[in-house]
């Protein structure tokens, strides 16, 4: 994060308070391989229910329209919510966000991963709250910022575009050429104890040890 980001979120929010999550859409990432999983661990079951059900419930209450991205429209009907295709599928997480921006066409949109079951409301508020508009917001994580639990804003767009067709991929190549803000790792700690919110599903033991 640059210092430049950071000074301009912080008087951003300081001048005029930033609209919530209410004002805004979500867009749940399901369009990965899961080979570390071994099957689709978007419908794998915690505590009986799909993982993906239990984070568009969490987010249904929070933001007035949420959708998923995926090319395989079938695996979602139950959860009667659009599902969006990847404009270039194939191309990872950094495709899924593009494409949740081209679909969805919002000034401010939250992105998760479909493997984030214990999301909490209140990170999520929290980062509606800080940094600026046109900066994409994001928790540290343990292994340092979290861009699968952004915010990310309209203008990313470009950037992202750019990126995809030059076939830089990765997410921590993309965040530095982009205004963002981190919500720091104490700040995080301070709403979810031990980060319990960001913990992720790669695997049946990382499921085990969530459940």
């Amino acid at each position: 994060m640059s210092s430049h980001a950071s000074a301009r979120g912080k008087g951003a929010h300081a001048t005029s308070p930033l609209p919530g999550p209410s004002a805004y859409k979500a867009a749940i990432l399901a369009g990965g391989k899961s080979s570390r999983f071994g099957s689709n661990k978007a419908l794998a079951l915690l505590r009986g229910r799909p993982i993906i059900e239990i984070i568009a419930d969490t987010l249904s209450r929070i933001f007035p329209e949420v959708s998923i991205i995926s090319n395989d429209p079938a695996s979602y009907v139950f959860l009667s919510l659009p599902v969006l295709p990847d404009i270039h599928p194939g191309l990872g997480p950094l495709s899924g966000i593009h494409s949740a921006l081209i679909h969805l066409s919002c000034p401010r949109l939250f992105v998760v991963a479909c493997d984030m079951p214990l999301l909490d409301p209140r990170l999520i508020e929290y980062m509606f709250e800080r940094g600026a508009e046109e900066a994409v917001i994001l928790p540290e994580g343990p292994l340092g910022p979290e861009p699968l639990h952004a915010i990310y804003p309209a203008g990313a767009l470009p950037v992202i575009d750019k990126a995809l067709r030059q076939g830089r991929l990765k997410l921590k190549d993309l965040l530095p050429k982009l205004p963002t803000h981190v919500i720091g790792k104490e700040e995080v700690e301070a709403i979810s104890p031990g980060l319990r919110c960001l913990k992720n599903v790669n695997t049946l033991e990382g499921l085990h040890r969530i459940s």
